[in-house]
């Protein structure tokens, strides 16, 4: 029997692949909410861990997010050196004008 796979299902399974980190903490998510977490008693029990895997989950998609921009800046700067980032302005404003 051959598995067929849509497209969505493809995709998250290439992107599970890539990021073996991040489809380990899914695996875990998927894990609990199928009741494998039996070993969670109570309804508050299950919320805090959720909560903690969320928040785990979040944190590796930010900081993976931050590095593959970082390298994206990289290669443009590298690639038009006159290029420039932009930041914060340091311009305080315009100064008052004088009294009448």
């Amino acid at each position: 029997m051959k598995l067929t796979l849509t497209e969505r299902e493809a995709k998250l399974l290439r992107f599970c692949k890539d990021n073996p980190v991040m489809a380990s903490r899914f695996e875990e998510i998927m894990d609990l909410m199928a009741g494998c977490g039996d070993e969670l008693g109570s309804v508050d029990e299950a919320e805090e861990r959720i909560i903690e895997l969320s928040r785990q989950l979040n944190a590796e998609m930010l900081g993976g997010w931050c590095q593959e921009k970082a390298r994206q800046v990289s290669a443009m700067q590298a690639s038009d050196p006159e290029l420039r980032v932009a930041g914060k302005k340091n311009c305080g404003g315009t100064p008052p004008s004088g009294g009448s």
